[in-house]
């Protein structure tokens, strides 16, 4: 059991997600100006939704993980889960993430998480293939979940002060993750 569980989280990229759902709360916080139980709903949201994101990711590049040193022995590659059940794991996270963000931040939040989903999945995911600058339309899904805790906060979502945050959040992303393809690129 603790071996299928440490394979889900591989599969969902707890730890990136996790703090993609901090975004969130930081988000509810600048609109709000407190910490209340109002966020927690938005932040599960956007944690499910993250998850289910990075779960399809990992189906998506299954082959290619397989072609690669630092990536063959994730748990597609390496045979320790079936491509199906990746599926439905996905599925699952994807449907009660955006509904949990429908319940709490009602249409537009949940639009926001699910554009952040399709971006991910069907733009930067094939585009990182390409080229080493899909970083650059890749880094909007970052700042998504910002806005989305603005949003759940009470905020309109076209306001400048959560623009210039989510402005910020993408600007930030594309010199973050050069660096970690230099990284690991010497590996």
């Amino acid at each position: 059991m603790t071996d299928r569980l440490a394979i889900y989280a591989e599969l969902a990229k707890v730890r990136i997600t996790v703090m993609v759902s901090i975004t969130t709360i930081f988000g509810y916080i600048l609109f709000t100006g407190s910490l209340n139980s109002g966020v927690i709903l938005p932040t599960l949201g956007i944690f499910l939704l993250a998850c289910g994101a990075s779960v399809y990711n990992h189906y998506q590049e299954r082959e290619t993980d397989a072609l690669m040193e630092r990536t063959k022995n994730r748990p597609l590659p390496a045979g320790k889960i079936k491509p199906a059940e990746v599926l439905i794991f996905a599925t699952s996270m994807v449907i009660l993430g955006s509904a949990i963000l429908y319940i709490s931040t009602e249409m537009t939040g949940m639009l926001l998480g699910i554009l952040a989903l399709i971006w991910y999945n069907a733009i930067y995911t094939p585009l990182k293939k390409l080229s080493s600058l899909a970083v650059i339309p890749g880094s909007l899904i970052g700042a998504i979940p910002p806005v989305v805790g603005w949003v759940a906060g009470g905020g309109y979502v076209f306001d400048p002060h959560i623009l210039a945050i989510a402005f910020y959040f993408f600007f930030w992303q594309i010199p973050h993750f050069w660096l970690l393809s230099l990284i690991y690129n010497k590996q």
